[in-house]
């Protein structure tokens, strides 16, 4: 059974530290993608490939959820390498005010895992439309998932969290593509 506990520990498992600051091309923005897409664009420019999907929140009983949900990776070069990490990012509208930043999933109805919390590693995104001077507030956050983390997210019947106070889940047709993606990932 998936805990608190056990999703705890996995994020914070042996191995690579986390990213001082994730690398995030926003592919899915730039390419358009339709939701639930699974798309991949290299950048010259950096020399990576980034492997995105993005979709609306599901419904939840509290009503409509404003958030857009989207995972990527990122790997050096355009052959196909395991990443050390996902990248998971909850996004509000850009008309949205947003004071602190918060994100926690339930995977199958587990109790609640708190993604953005001290010591843990995340940061706080833009909208596309907000430029230097801008005056703009963050509307998102994003964070470093470890590889079995986003697997057992995949794989699960139901996933649910809360960003910002705005309760979410995952579509059920988003399984499909985060399947696609592990599966791009050549995560096992």
């Amino acid at each position: 059974m998936l805990t608190a506990s056990v999703l705890a520990a996995a994020l914070q498992t042996a191995g690579p530290s986390p990213p001082a600051i994730p690398l995030s091309l926003g592919s899915c923005a730039v390419l358009q993608a339709a939701p639930f897409e699974v798309r991949s664009l290299y950048w010259e420019l950096y020399k990576h490939t980034e492997v995105c999907v993005t979709f609306p929140a599901a419904p939840t009983p509290a009503g409509p959820s404003p958030l857009a949900l989207t995972f990527s990776f990122t790997y050096t070069g355009t052959d196909p390498k395991p990443p050390e990490w996902i990248l998971f990012r909850a996004q509000l509208p850009p008309f949205a005010v947003v004071v602190t930043p918060s994100l926690d999933v339930s995977v199958d109805g587990g109790e609640p895992i708190p993604l953005v919390a001290p010591g843990l590693p995340y940061q706080v995104t833009y909208p596309a439309s907000c430029g230097p001077g801008d005056g703009c507030g963050f509307t998102g956050v994003e964070v470093p998932l470890a590889p079995a983390t986003f697997r057992r997210m995949a794989q699960a019947r139901n996933v649910r969290g809360t960003a910002f106070g705005t309760p979410f889940a995952l579509p059920e047709s988003a399984r499909e593509s985060l399947q696609e993606l592990a599966r791009r990932a050549r995560l096992r």
